[in-house]
């Protein structure tokens, strides 16, 4: 049922991002037979406005279901930025394909000051995703909460970890890796990754052995 209603909040956040485009079609018309326009406007509705989309629904959800008698203890947010480095600029340079996004049209310096510009702002949602999501420890749930761009569009599904509530039967496992504590969800549909500061390193794992999840 959790792993339903995350699904549909995702599918939910995409229709709303998709629902902006529209809505700015119709009211400036035209507004897409510009190069420039067309870019900047696909790429902020799923790389910006679809995790901003989620973030509010999945925290609204995470808001009501809280209860602090059922609060242990929070850790911070821990992935790879390497990896949404790559899905991001994949995005960005994949959008050159797209017939009616073709930057080259506006001229190779304009075209490398608003990549540069995109990469910039990726950089930054990198930094508040790292900065502003955190993981509550509750006795039967764990509670991601924030704002995670590196969900964006999608396509980091199998891999980062999603905002929403997790019961610990949704994991097969856990791994500790240095610093960092990886939560292996079950088949294979995504893991929760945060930061696991060494003197909380066998209070946390003798917690999570407490409650079914096998150190792997």
């Amino acid at each position: 049922m959790r792993q339903y209603r995350r699904n549909t909040t995702n599918l939910i956040s995409m229709i709303l991002s998709i629902f902006i485009l529209f809505a700015v079609l119709i009211v400036v018309p035209g507004v897409f037979d510009n190069v420039l326009n067309s870019y900047c406007m696909v790429l902020g509705a799923f790389l910006i406005f679809m995790p901003l989309f989620n973030a509010l629904l999945q925290n609204v959800a995470v808001k009501l279901s809280y209860n602090p008698q059922k609060y242990f203890f929070t850790l911070a947010f821990k992935e790879s930025v390497v990896y949404e480095w790559v899905v991001n600029l994949s995005a960005i340079v994949l959008l050159f394909f797209v017939p009616n996004t073709d930057l080259r049209t506006l001229g190779w310096p304009m075209t490398i000051g608003v990549v540069t510009s995109w990469m910039v702002i990726i950089a930054l949602t990198i930094f508040l995703t790292q900065k502003m999501t955190k993981i509550d420890f509750m006795s039967d749930t764990i509670m991601v909460k924030g704002i995670n761009f590196f969900k964006s569009a999608g396509l980091s599904q199998k891999t980062t970890t999603g905002l929403g509530i997790y019961t610990y039967d949704e994991f097969e496992g856990f791994r500790v890796k240095e610093d960092k504590l990886v939560l292996l969800l079950t088949d294979g549909r995504g893991q929760v990754a945060v930061k696991l500061p060494s003197d909380k390193k066998v209070q946390v794992t003798e917690y999570l052995k407490a409650k079914g999840v096998i150190q792997k």
